[in-house]
């Protein structure tokens, strides 16, 4: 990985998340808050920079523990995107989960599943990690088919897997290793 982070394609970096980004993700938020907000839970908690900047806190410190990158910011032509996230990796047993999410306006044009591409195949040789899994709402299709043109396959619906409030969702489970089957 280069100082300036991981190219995804012309134009598109995962750069590792830092403070100073708090700011420009804080607005990225609150403009894609209404298609966000179907999906992901934090979203209803994140206000503004403060609450970045306290998330970004929990990654440097993950970041410390783990010796390695485990959330990049997505910037396309110089511009916050989106964020995508390694999620409780295991290097005993070889498996970890990701999460992602990308503003309103940059939605439709492969920026995610290219990014997801990208950071997969990092996460095989940077996390040591065989198994890496995606979790969907059911009827996020969009996840869904970003999940699928990156290369992951999908494996079982999971009652009840994803907490959204106090109600639980389905979750479509998606699984990718570094070579595919």
């Amino acid at each position: 990985m280069s100082d300036s982070g991981l190219e995804v394609a012309p134009g598109i970096l995962l750069v590792p998340l830092r403070t100073e980004h708090a700011g420009a993700y804080a607005e990225l938020i609150d403009e894609s808050r209404a298609e966000l907000g179907r999906w992901l839970p934090w979203v209803s908690h994140s206000r503004g920079p403060d609450d970045v900047r306290a998330f970004i806190t929990t990654v440097d410190e993950r970041r410390v523990r783990t010796a390695s990158e485990t959330t990049f910011g997505i910037v396309v032509d110089g511009e916050p995107a989106g964020m995508i996230e390694l999620h409780e990796p295991s290097r005993a047993l070889g498996l970890a989960s990701v999460g992602y999410w990308l503003g309103t306006r940059f939605t439709s044009r492969g920026i995610m599943t290219k990014s997801l591409e990208r950071f997969s195949t990092f996460v095989f040789e940077a996390h040591g990690i065989h198994r890496l899994e995606l979790y969907a709402a059911v009827d996020n299709v969009k996840s869904r088919r970003v999940a699928e043109r990156a290369g992951f396959t999908f494996e079982a619906i999971l009652r009840e897997r994803l907490k959204f409030g106090e109600e639980y969702l389905d979750a479509a489970l998606y699984a990718r290793f570094p070579k595919t089957r």
